[in-house]
């Protein structure tokens, strides 16, 4: 439910059903109860939530695409990275449950924050009305995906330097004093290379094994709702784009 001011503001058609809109809540009805008698051990459909004026609404209708007059929101890292940090993540009330209200991308945007649901209604309108085939889909993900937990995950790897060529040798000239001979051991070169390999190997090693033991220490405690916890993602047709805030693992 939203407040009586924002209430007052909402659109007429998001108060009412039209005709067309009672009919599509028939069918979807029909349809669940058909799914419910088939599968009747399966996770209820979201088919109908209700908005935010408390009004049932068939769930494909939340999808409004919607092309924005900046050239930015044309690319979908950048619509999937604005998004991102521009709502602030929701969880779901009950982790394991669809949930009962669904706000509008209107209302998302007025409000600013969003459940993994109204998160992917908002960019997959922003990717349809961008010209991307683009749909919201939903299944089961791990806690720290479903609480935007990113403290376990590593850390992205730093960006190279530049690489800069080294100057070209001046070419000999014609007349040129020879140097003297290399009088250098070729045997103790090799011993200190391999020497020098050795300590890097070893320290390596070190390495490895305290960063092994750091993640034991860091591993999360067990879920007890493992494999049970709802979640949505946004599906493209050629890319899943993961919406993991902190929902991004996009």
């Amino acid at each position: 439910m939203v407040g009586e001011h924002l209430m007052n503001s909402l659109p007429s058609e998001y108060k009412v059903n039209t005709d067309a809109e009672t009919r599509a809540l028939e069918l979807a009805e029909n349809f669940r109860q058909q799914y419910a008698h088939l599968y009747p051990t399966r996770t209820p459909l979201l088919l109908a939530p209700l908005n935010e004026a408390d009004v049932e609404k068939v769930i494909c209708t939340y999808v409004k695409p919607s092309l924005l007059e900046y050239s930015g929101f044309y690319d979908w890292a950048t619509i999937a990275d604005f998004i991102k940090d521009f709502l602030t993540m929701r969880l779901l009330e009950k982790p394991t449950e669809l949930p009962i209200t669904i706000s509008s991308p209107q209302t998302v945007i007025q409000n600013q924050v969003a459940n993994c649901f109204e998160y992917t209604n908002v960019i997959v309108s922003l990717l349809i009305g961008a010209g991307y085939d683009a749909n919201v889909v939903s299944g089961y993900a791990t806690r720290e995906v479903c609480n935007a937990d990113e403290s376990h995950d590593d850390c992205p790897p730093e960006p190279e330097p530049p690489v800069v060529e080294p100057p070209k040798p001046k070419p000999p000239r014609k007349y040129q004093v020879k140097g003297a001979k290399d009088l250098t051991s070729k045997f103790e070169a090799a011993m200190l290379i391999r020497e020098k390999q050795e300590k890097e190997r070893l320290a390596k090693e070190e390495k490895e094994k305290l960063l092994q033991e750091q993640n034991l220490l860091e591993k999360p405690l067990e879920d007890d709702l493992f494999g049970r916890r709802i979640h949505s993602w946004v599906l493209g047709r050629y890319t899943l784009f993961w919406l993991v805030f902190m929902f991004c693992n996009i």
